[in-house]
């Protein structure tokens, strides 16, 4: 019974647990949904729909809250010209790094200062600024994002149709997955010809090349001692994809 039941997780797709984990939270999604209305539609597209949850012309109110809500977020989050951090160790941690580095105190504390300039600098620079500004709104009206920041690129925004989280009885986080749309013809070449098989058993002529769905599955390994990562279309996973991460270094954030 026991390989028998390690043999079916073994074959479950990230598309069939994405499902899963979506249908866990239905009511969930229906006051998102219903908030999004009435304050900014655009924040809630149902799964295969190619227009946003439409909303009431006639309702100014919502929208105008929401956004003011969230700029005052961001400016907490990141205030302008102002460091949103502070590196200052005590006494006698500044003394031990001050003599392994063979530099007086007050260089250590001037270098401090210039890590400090450095990362408010490229935080500016990297473009987190309209993405924090776009979680706060979906913060606000859905209750959930997803950020995805990565070593290098610009970090990206996951709404709540985009990703699903489980956790244990402690909030932990056990596993993510999301939800990405490509092109089959940006697909890697090892899994492209098998997608492309697939899809012309399935779609028509006419939508064979339309978008398919890229999941992304970020797992806790079995020790808890990495996250580990895989990426899927169709059922088919793709080998490049596969990889892992410290566990205090995930850089998918619910």
């Amino acid at each position: 019974m026991a390989d028998a039941t390690q043999s079916s997780a073994e074959k479950q797709t990230a598309a069939k647990r994405f499902g899963d984990l979506k249908n866990n939270r239905k009511e969930a999604e229906t006051r998102a949904k219903r908030c999004a209305k009435v304050t900014l539609p655009r924040l809630w597209v149902d799964e295969g729909a190619k227009s946003r949850t439409p909303g009431s012309a006639y309702i100014d109110t919502g929208p105008r809250c929401v956004n003011a809500l969230a700029s005052k977020i961001v400016l907490a989050w990141l205030p302008p010209n102002a460091g949103v951090f502070k590196l200052s160790p005590d006494a006698a941690d500044a003394e031990a790094i001050a003599e392994q580095a063979g530099v007086e105190r007050s260089e250590l504390e001037a270098a401090l200062v210039d890590i400090e300039r450095v990362v408010v600098n490229d935080l500016e620079t990297s473009g987190v600024r309209s993405v924090l500004s776009e979680a706060a709104k979906h913060a606000i009206v859905t209750g959930n994002f997803l950020l995805y920041d990565p070593d290098e690129g610009k970090p990206k925004l996951y709404p709540l149709t985009s990703y699903v989280v489980d956790r244990d009885g402690l909030g932990n986080v056990m596993e993510i997955i999301t939800l990405d749309k490509i092109a089959p013809t940006m697909l890697p070449e090892s899994i492209r010809k098998t997608v492309m098989q697939q899809l012309a058993q399935e779609r028509d002529e006419k939508s064979k090349n339309d978008d398919v769905n890229l999941y992304t599955w970020v797992r806790r390994s079995e020790d808890n001692q990495v996250w580990e990562v895989v990426q899927e279309v169709e059922g088919v996973q793709i080998p490049e994809t596969v990889g892992t991460y410290p566990i205090d270094a995930c850089p998918w954030i619910p």
